[in-house]
Formats: C-alpha cells, structure tokens, sequence
C-alpha cells in the first residue's frame, strides 16, 4: 500500500507575495545587491515548494491548529524566515512570510468573535 501522501499545489496569498517582495528589497537594500536579493528570494521559494509533498512536515502553529509553520535559514546559525501555511484538500496556502526575529505568532492568532 503506498502510504505517501499525495502532492499538492503551492499556492501564495496576496500578503505572502508582498511580504517576499519586501524580503527582497530589504535584502538589496542591505547587501547592496539585486542579484543577492533575487538569491536569497529563490532559496524562499525552493524551500516552500517543497512543501508540495511535506506539507505535514512543518510544526502546528499553538494559537491557530488551522496553521503550519517551516523555518526556512540558510545556516544552522543566524537568522531566517518562516512561512506560515495552510494546507486544503488540493493545496498548500502559504499565508504568510516573516523574519525569524518577529513576534509573528501574535500576527496569526484566529481573531476574537
């Protein structure tokens, strides 16, 4: 029996691809270079297309069940990045991207009713 699971669909929300665009220029703003950015930008990417296959890989977010979270760094020290996602029947949303030093857990608690 294969026991694999079934590959999804990366999908990025409107938020998630503004805040890789904002990586990107405080990237080049920083190193002073477009092609670091763009780099830096594309190891994101890699990183969050992989999850069209380990979408069960990354951690439960405490504050919301309904969210995943990967920790994306190109060393073991340093800093990073996290996507945050959602996966549905046909896809993986990634919902949101943000630097490893924000406090990006209260930005995602389900909002009060």
């Amino acid at each position: 029996m294969d026991t694999t699971a079934p590959a999804l669909t990366v999908i990025y929300s409107v938020t998630a691809n503004k805040e890789i665009q904002g990586i990107w220029k405080q990237n080049a703003k920083l190193y002073g270079s477009a092609e670091h950015a763009t780099d830096y930008v594309n190891f994101l990417y890699e990183h969050m297309e992989r999850l069209t296959t380990s979408y069960e890989a990354g951690r439960e977010v405490e504050s919301n069940e309904k969210l995943r979270y990967i920790v994306m760094k190109r060393s073991n020290r340093g800093m990073g990045h996290i996507a945050v996602y959602r996966i549905t029947k046909s896809a993986v949303r990634v919902v949101h991207v943000f630097h490893t030093s924000q406090d990006w857990e209260k930005k995602v608690k389900p909002r009060s009713k």
